[in-house]
């Protein structure tokens, strides 16, 4: 063995010795080492989590922008700006009900303020005699207590109270009577007007008609709330002036985008569809406008169109019903209202009126 490699053997039994005499600090070295490359990776992949959640934020972005505002009028691009900035934060929030937390829960204000904020500002931005601000209004508002019930109706006072429910059915009594007095004048240009305007018209129907009782026990169809219709004069007036907005709105649908109307109103869908909901609120706001009149003694000629809408509704959801399979108890409830004899009486007291 050389000189140098004598040396080189008396340098590693040296470190040895070291190790030995010392193994706390060997230790800490090795642990310092591991440290050091777990840090590396945990800052490794937050940045991939970022690069990822940037790219894919960002690809949503670029699409909701491409078919929000690409093609829209110059005096909505503003507010649908807005509105798009709106639904990057509303997706997060709605993301978060779907798995389970309530819409009014505070935990999702993080989503929540920054939505409600640029939401306020698109309605700001939007020409005042346009409806697509119901059309949001139903995206942003509604749709979020819809996810939050599982679509189910009827409860909403006893779950949220007397004062938000007494609110909210306003809002939405008055987005109704937007859709149906206004134009959407984007309508041909905007995709998501084609897609779902009809159908968010139902679903404000719907939530109306199962709620607008304030009953803080829930539950539209009940002893209480039936007699409350007999009487309520409020109500008699909303439902009139519903019957002919609804018609109103369904009219002009059904005749300028009659390809739009016959898709949301597909009967093929099921009980379980806008098909259904359409006829199902039809029945309910024909029923409790002749239980007033039928009470008040208000029966006119009139009274013959709420019949025959009436019955035509019933028959429709009655067979939806029990198309192909039995009916659950929920849907049985629904079974309910003015019975042959009754409306063959209200009937023949309408034509000795005419003489």
């Amino acid at each position: 063995m050389n000189i140098h490699g004598i040396k080189n053997k008396i340098k590693e039994i040296e470190e040895r010795e070291k190790k030995i005499k010392n193994p706390f600090k060997h230790l800490k070295t090795v642990l310092d080492k591991s440290k050091k490359t777990k840090n590396y990776n945990l800052k490794k992949y937050i940045t991939y989590f970022l690069i990822i959640f940037i790219a894919i934020n960002s690809y949503i972005y670029i699409s909701l922008y491409k078919a929000n505002v690409s093609n829209a009028s110059k005096n909505f691009i503003d507010s649908r700006i807005s509105m798009t900035n709106a639904t990057m934060f509303h997706l997060y929030y709605v993301f978060f009900i779907k798995a389970g937390i309530d819409f009014q829960n505070k935990i999702l204000a993080i989503f929540l303020i920054p939505r409600d904020y640029f939401y306020d500002k698109g309605l700001s931005e939007l020409p005042k005699d346009d409806a697509e601000s119901a059309i949001w209004f139903e995206t942003f508002k509604v749709r979020p207590y819809d996810y939050s019930v599982n679509g189910q109706h009827g409860n909403m006072a006893k779950l949220y109270g007397i004062n938000f429910t007494k609110e909210f059915t306003s809002k939405i009594y008055n987005n109704i009577e937007i859709l149906s007095t206004k134009p959407l004048h984007e309508y041909s240009k905007f995709k998501e007007l084609q897609m779902y305007a009809i159908e968010k018209y139902i679903l404000l129907m719907t939530i109306y008609m199962n709620d607008f009782h304030l009953n803080p026990k829930g539950e539209l169809i009940n002893k209480k709330n039936i007699m409350r219709i007999h009487t309520n004069k409020q109500w008699y007036k909303n439902f009139k002036k519903l019957y002919e907005l609804q018609d109103k709105f369904f009219t002009y649908y059904k005749k300028q985008y009659s390809e739009d109307y016959n898709r949301t109103l597909d009967e093929t869908k099921g009980y379980y569809s806008t098909y259904a909901d359409y006829y199902i609120n039809k029945w309910l706001l024909t029923t409790f406008i002749l239980y007033y009149e039928k009470n008040n003694n208000l029966l006119s000629e009139k009274s013959i169109e709420y019949i025959n809408d009436m019955r035509d509704s019933k028959d429709k959801v009655v067979k939806l019903m029990f198309n192909n399979r039995k009916p659950t108890k929920e849907q049985q409830a629904k079974l309910f209202g003015l019975n042959d004899n009754q409306v063959s009486k209200m009937i023949n007291k309408i034509n000795k009126g005419k003489k």
